[in-house]
């Protein structure tokens, strides 16, 4: 197999992934997984980001010349694919969406999201009654858009990659990657390669975390998250193990700043604040503070335990949270003030 791991791994796919053998190994178990299990759905699409000429396509080319180009379906855009009708679309095994805008991804989020998990496919044809196939799309997504979908933190649909761009422009080694792509010996070679991995104890859903997934799903995060998480990061063992709390306005204000400056939300409200705030009530709880500057009492979101809840951040919400992913320049460095209280005089 030494010809095309050299022509296919080394060359192409490793570059293509930015040397990050963890992606390229996923890459590699995923297309195997095509070959071996053509009829199960592994629940899990590939989104491609980069410029044009970076060789997101030509992925698609290998398989297509794996597989046969009658197992492949390329589309531009989304519409195509959640509109009216769709028998189109029943008997594929890999599915790329190409060009995909924002617009695209913010328009069809749901249906995307569905149509990966989905065991059936609904078909839709012209003077013919509905009926159901099994689905078993491989879903690629390309883009030059910096955000082609709607991504979050504990999304586990996705594998995102920012392609390298240094194969770009280069013709001489474009004009031999497709010829072996032409070559049935350089295809039979692959196919077999493919057949043979091992992916019996492969985890599908166990997806390597790359920086644009960092990047995208920390833009993500509810901003009352982000200050919580922020603000708790900063304590010390010792600290985490005592109540902690931090006064309604100032959670509030430096949430709305947050939206508005970080994350670039207009009008982040109070309201989103409080939903927020009500889904973590097992952490979190509403207290009136006598607070030891003044000895007056006012409104503090009170956290008992600040070791169990962060925790629970970055578990969940905060899972992959990357800090230079967002730009806190535009802030003053002392918008996210706390305040000590005294915990035998909370209400």
């Amino acid at each position: 197999m030494g010809d095309f791991e050299d022509w296919f791994i080394k060359d192409y796919l490793s570059i293509f992934c930015k040397n990050k053998q963890d992606v390229v190994e996923y890459i590699l178990n995923y297309i195997a997984h095509i070959v071996q299990y053509p009829n199960r759905n592994p629940k899990v699409a590939i989104v491609l980001k980069g410029y044009e000429g970076t060789g997101k396509d030509s992925l698609i080319d290998f398989i297509t010349n794996l597989i046969g180009s009658r197992y492949v379906y390329r589309v531009k855009g989304m519409r195509e694919v959640f509109g009216d009708w769709n028998d189109h679309l029943a008997d594929k095994i890999v599915l790329s969406m190409n060009e995909v805008s924002g617009k695209d991804g913010v328009n069809f989020e749901e249906d995307l999201k569905e149509q990966i998990t989905k065991d059936t496919l609904n078909v839709k044809e012209k003077f013919v009654s509905s009926y159901s196939v099994g689905m078993y799309w491989r879903l690629f997504v390309l883009s030059n858009n910096d955000s082609p979908i709607q991504y979050s933190p504990t999304d586990r649909r996705f594998l995102m990659i920012e392609i390298a761009d240094a194969l770009m422009g280069l013709t001489p080694f474009w004009n031999k990657f497709h010829s072996n792509l032409k070559d049935p010996n350089k295809m039979s070679e692959a196919f077999t390669y493919f057949m043979n991995r091992n992916i019996e104890n492969w985890d599908i859903k166990k997806i390597p975390v790359t920086e644009t997934m960092r990047n995208m799903g920390t833009r993500k995060i509810k901003p009352p998250y982000i200050y919580l998480y922020r603000e708790l990061s900063k304590l010390t063992t010792e600290e985490l193990k005592t109540p902690w709390s931090v006064r309604a306005s100032t959670l509030n204000t430096a949430t709305e700043n947050i939206g508005r400056y970080v994350l670039g939300f207009n009008d982040y409200k109070k309201k989103q604040i409080a939903l927020c705030i009500e889904k973590k009530m097992d952490y979190i709880q509403i207290k009136n503070v006598n607070e030891t500057t003044n000895k007056s009492s006012c409104r503090h979101y009170y956290i008992e335990n600040p070791d169990a809840f962060l925790k629970h951040l970055k578990l969940v919400d905060c899972k992959i949270y990357k800090d230079n992913a967002l730009d806190f320049s535009k802030l003053d460095n002392d918008y996210l003030p706390t305040y000590e209280f005294d915990t035998d005089d909370a209400e």
